[in-house]
C-alpha cells in the first residue's frame, strides 16, 4: 500500500498596504514656513529699498530747488554787474555855445562798450550855403578830435542824431559841434558852435 504525501499548498507572503511617511506633513509644513519667512524678508527688503529710494528722491528734489535758487541769484548778480559795467562805460556831455547870446543847447550820451551814442539838441539854427553841422569826439589817443559824422537840423532847430565815430574811441573826454562844408577831417576853432566835457553817468 502506497502512501502518498499530500502536496503542500504554496504559501504567498501577505503584503501590507504602504503606510504614508509620518514626516511628510511636517516636511511640507516646514517648507511652507520657510517660504513664508523668505517672502516676509523679501517684502521687508523691498520696503526698505523703496523707503531709501524715496528719501534719495526727496534729497535730489531739495538739491534741485537749492541749485535753482543759487542759479537765479547768480543770474541776478551777473545782470547787476553787467548793468554796472554798462553804466560805467556811459559818458554824458552838456554842450553849450561859446557865445552867451545863443540859446542853442545839446546833450551827448556816449556808450563806450557799443561805440555808439546819441546827440539831442535844441535851438540850432538851420544852415545854408551847402554847410552842415559835424559832431566830434575828443579822445586823448588821437592828436585831433574824431569825426562822428554830419547831421541836419529839423524844423524848429531840434536834433536827434544817433552816431558812431569814424575811428575807435578809447576814452571820450568831450564832444563838440562845428559848422562844416561837405564834412571835414578836423574842426577849426572858428567853426566850433558848441562844446562840452564828458562826465560819467
Amino acid at each position: 500500500m502506497s502512501t502518498e504525501r499530500p502536496e503542500k499548498s504554496a504559501v504567498f507572503p501577505v503584503r501590507k498596504p504602504p503606510q504614508p511617511a509620518v514626516w511628510l506633513p511636517w516636511g511640507m509644513a516646514a517648507c511652507l514656513a520657510l517660504i513664508c519667512v523668505i517672502f516676509v524678508q523679501d517684502r521687508e527688503t523691498h520696503q526698505q529699498q523703496a523707503a531709501e529710494l524715496m528719501h534719495r528722491i526727496s534729497e535730489l528734489d531739495e538739491n534741485t530747488v537749492a541749485l535753482r535758487k543759487e542759479s537765479h541769484r547768480l543770474q541776478a548778480e551777473l545782470a547787476q554787474i553787467k548793468e554796472l559795467n554798462r553804466m560805467a562805460s556811459v559818458r554824458v556831455a552838456l554842450l553849450n555855445p561859446p557865445l552867451a547870446d545863443s540859446k542853442a543847447a545839446a546833450v551827448s550820451i556816449w556808450n563806450n562798450q557799443t561805440q555808439s551814442g546819441v546827440l539831442l539838441a535844441r535851438n540850432l539854427k538851420p544852415l545854408d550855403g551847402g554847410k552842415s553841422y559835424q559832431l566830434w569826439i575828443n579822445d586823448p589817443k588821437y592828436p585831433s578830435p574824431v569825426s562822428a559824422g554830419v547831421f541836419e537840423v529839423e524844423a524848429g532847430g531840434s536834433v536827434r542824431y544817433e552816431f558812431k565815430p569814424a575811428l575807435p574811441v578809447q576814452a571820450a573826454d568831450g564832444f563838440l559841434v562845428s559848422e562844416e562844408r561837405n564834412g571835414a577831417t578836423a574842426p577849426a576853432k572858428d567853426r566850433i558852435v558848441m562844446s562840452g566835457d564828458a562826465l560819467p553817468l
